[in-house]
């Protein structure tokens, strides 16, 4: 049988329930292509099909690929990081990185507790905590979103999503659009544990608002793409924000969803800090800060911390309080910004 569709299973999968053909040949994200346009792309190229009698034929590579009994076929996508279905194409892949004991993350957990968290140990945790959820259990969501503030820039808001999301790889997503955060179009939630959220949201946008309250606390989502009737998926998407700006989150009275800090600027374009912390997380820090977050112990209760800045976030109209909503239990967001 001709390698060459063997190497098109290799990166290609049809899904039934969609019709579409999923492209994996980027390992960041992947693509959805139609049958038709499957063939275009590839029936330049010929399969030589050798039959049972010995006889040999030359057909369109990209057409007799889509009839090929051994072809890669699921019956629909999924993102579930607990357990495969044969019938699923899974978009889980695993964490970007191996744990390691050996290593070193000492300057990074130095910045979240000093300037992230002000020296506060509780706040620490809470962080800590935040982030290990995330990490062991992708899809039990905090609901709970972390944001971190600062007039100034170059501060360290920016790192630490970015710290995090090389631990997380393709399910680590930064916007700077607010379209790509409350827009219609969102098939960039799928397969996403971390968003982060770059200056993309302003709080006082009212319309916006319940989108991202329910973001971070629904456990489903609606997916919609291009071209692609919607539906419901897992949402195991953590959102970070950062922000320079005064009101960084809709935050009310009663709210539960947002847990804010405000960067100390005390490494304010200290380009040498910023070199050696990630020439230590290069050399073995991200897969050690891995381990300590595989380590942490999640078995308590997360509590939301009580920030100075996130009482500043509060505007005027109370939410209802209700037990499905209610959490003293997580959350999330980030130099070189």
């Amino acid at each position: 049988m001709c390698n060459k569709l063997d190497k098109l299973n290799a990166r290609y999968a049809y899904i039934g329930a969609i019709n579409k053909v999923i492209d994996m040949f980027d390992q960041d994200d992947v693509t959805l292509m139609s049958p038709q346009a499957f063939q275009t792309y590839h029936n330049n190229e010929k399969a030589t099909i050798e039959h049972s009698n010995g006889d040999l034929d030359r057909e369109p590579l990209g057409s007799y690929w889509l009839r090929w009994n051994d072809r890669r076929t699921y019956h629909n996508i999924t993102f579930d990081p607990s357990r495969d279905n044969p019938q699923l194409f899974n978009l889980w892949q695993g964490h970007a990185v191996k744990p390691s004991p050996s290593g070193s993350c000492d300057m990074f957990l130095d910045h979240i507790r000093e300037n992230v968290c002000h020296g506060n140990q509780e706040h620490f945790e809470f962080f800590m905590g935040w982030a290990a959820r995330m990490i062991q259990n992708p899809c039990k969501k905090s609901r709970i979103a972390v944001a971190l503030t600062s007039p100034e820039k170059q501060v360290g808001k920016t790192v630490v999503g970015e710290v995090l999301g090389k631990l997380l790889g393709k399910h680590w997503k930064k916007v700077s659009n607010q379209k790509h955060l409350t827009g219609q179009f969102n098939a960039h939630f799928e397969g996403c544990i971390l968003l982060q959220s770059e200056e993309a949201f302003w709080a006082g946008d009212k319309q916006a608002r319940g989108t991202i309250k329910d973001l971070v606390t629904s456990s489903r989502v609606m997916i919609e793409r291009k071209g692609i009737d919607p539906r419901m998926s897992i949402n195991c998407v953590h959102l970070l924000l950062t922000s320079n700006e005064e009101r960084a989150v809709p935050k009310e009275i009663g709210d539960t969803r947002f847990a804010v800090f405000k960067v100390l600027p005390a490494r304010k374009g200290d380009h040498a800090y910023w070199d050696r912390m990630f020439h230590e997380l290069e050399n073995g820090g991200y897969e050690r800060l891995l381990h300590e977050l595989l380590s942490w112990d999640i078995s308590g209760r997360l509590t939301l911390p009580e920030t100075a800045e996130g009482t500043n976030q509060l505007v005027e109209s109370p939410v209802p309080v209700n037990e499905s909503e209610t959490h003293t239990g997580s959350s999330l967001e980030s130099i070189h910004e």
